[in-house]
């Protein structure tokens, strides 16, 4: 996970682990196959494993964003981590 990710999730959890949030729900529901994963270990932990292993991972980005809309802070936390790729769309 980036640094970026997990900065800008941390209050969002904190706030859910206090909370009646559903939190392995929302985990759920970020969730996705390793097929659609981009990432670079995933698709190599894919390659290796054995014929008919289901291999899943959490979209943290979507996992937050999830976590935000069960808070209610759609109009007062960022939609997304702060990426410095991003920054520019400001």
């Amino acid at each position: 996970m980036r640094p970026e990710t997990d900065e800008w999730l941390a209050p969002l959890i904190a706030a859910a682990n206090h909370s009646a949030i559903d939190v392995p729900a929302v985990v759920l529901r970020a969730s996705m196959s390793a097929a659609e994963a981009d990432d670079p270990a995933v698709d190599r932990l894919a390659r290796t494993a054995p014929a008919g292993a289901r291999l899943s991972g959490i979209d943290w980005v979507r996992f937050g964003q999830l976590q935000r809309h069960e808070l209610g802070w759609e109009t007062t936390y960022p939609a997304c981590p702060g990426f410095p790729e991003r920054r520019h769309l400001a």
